[in-house]
């Protein structure tokens, strides 16, 4: 960017045909709503990377963007 933040691009897409065994045992569809101190995993991963004065745009690559539907973070 031309105020030299950068752009970060977080990967939170699945394998097709594979299912995650961490997100089975949690019963979530993808690896990255696996729940860490009663969070999604990829909601962690969006606060720190909004909070860094760096980024300037978070770009989110996920099978499924509708599962991101219910997390503010996600929205914002």
């Amino acid at each position: 960017m031309a105020d030299g933040r950068i752009t970060a691009l977080v990967l939170a897409g699945r394998r097709d045909g594979v299912i995650d065994p961490l997100a089975a045992a949690f019963g979530v569809e993808d690896k990255c709503l696996v729940p860490i101190a009663g969070q999604p995993l990829i909601a962690h991963v969006l606060r720190a990377l909004a909070s860094s004065p760096l980024v300037a745009r978070i770009i989110v690559s996920i099978n499924d963007p509708s599962l991101l539907a219910d997390l503010p973070i996600a929205r914002a």
